[in-house]
């Protein structure tokens, strides 16, 4: 009887840990098209009532520009966002655009805008973070 629990306990096991890393090396979102970049993840910095998103691209394909690509954010009815500091990441070939949103932004739906498409940054629905506290989403649905 022991040795069917273990066989069912490690079946399980495995299937959880095969879960975890499909979660871990999935695309951000794998519907993007049009940009030459691809959003690998975004930290999110809850400061006070303001959030620190740092979003971290990577180009598309080997070119490894030095200029970082223009991109704003899109928030549902607000006005376009600019990056608030933007610089490569030499370890990935990629860049890092740091946006400050505030608290009633962070409840809609966003976007990057290029000049040549979107890149779906979060989901439309509420978060929150506790000051201080910092999380790293994977995928554009950001539950807490």
């Amino acid at each position: 009887m022991s040795r069917k629990i273990f066989t069912s306990l490690l079946v399980c096991l495995s299937l959880a840990c095969a879960f975890s890393a499909w979660q871990l090396w999935r695309p951000y979102d794998p519907s993007a098209s049009g940009p030459a970049y691809r959003i690998e993840r975004v930290s999110v910095l809850n400061d006070h009532s303001y959030y620190w998103l740092s979003i971290f691209l990577k180009p598309l394909d080997d070119n490894s520009s030095l200029v970082p690509p223009h991109a704003r954010l899109a928030i549902e009815n607000d006005p376009l966002l600019e990056p608030a500091d933007m610089f490569r990441e030499n370890k990935d070939r990629g860049f890092i655009l740091k946006y400050w949103v505030d608290e009633q932004q962070m409840q809609n739906a966003s976007h990057l805008v290029f000049s040549d498409g979107l890149l779906r940054v979060k989901n439309d629905g509420s978060f929150s973070l506790p000051s201080g506290q910092s999380r790293v989403f994977r995928q554009p649905s950001w539950n807490p």
